[in-house]
């Protein structure tokens, strides 16, 4: 990957190296699906399993449709801009909306399809749970100072 065309990246006021060794396109896994054996040791390898296309592209968009109507209902997205770029107002204070996915059937679909969860069980060799409740962020502009990522303190 060219990394020099980026902008410097930050994670909480730590610089995120953007160089070649560290920077750099996902490798798909896609074509592992099949065998279970050559995903976990693919794991192992690059620590993440990166699968473009394993949920359904309309399934998803329908599940995006859903959330962002709901944000643009409750006034939190920039008035005039389409509601699937999801640009949030940059005068609202967002963090934790859970509402944008309960009693959410499109969300839903996608949460607990039954190919995922038969793909968990095949990867883990276990049974796979879910929570009833989903964690849904949505950290607009006017949060820019609070700690949104993971770990950082």
């Amino acid at each position: 990957m060219n990394s020099t065309s980026l902008q410097a990246l930050t994670s909480c006021g730590h610089s995120i190296p953007t160089d070649d060794e560290h920077f750099g396109w996902l490798n798909a896994s896609s074509d592992l699906l099949g065998n279970v054996a050559a995903l976990r040791e693919k794991f192992e390898e690059d620590g993440y399993l990166y699968l473009p296309g394993f949920f359904d592209e309309e399934d998803i968009m329908a599940a995006r449709a859903s959330m962002v109507e709901r944000l643009e209902a409750s006034g939190l997205l920039e008035p005039g801009t389409d509601p699937m770029d999801a640009i949030a107002r940059a005068d609202k204070r967002t963090m934790f909306v859970p509402e944008l996915a309960t009693d959410n059937p499109a969300v839903d679909h996608v949460v607990y399809n039954p190919g995922a969860f038969d793909f968990y069980e095949r990867f883990f060799g276990e049974k796979a749970l879910a929570f009833s409740f989903k964690w849904i962020r949505a950290v607009g502009p006017a949060r820019e100072q609070a700690r949104t990522a993971t770990g950082c303190t």
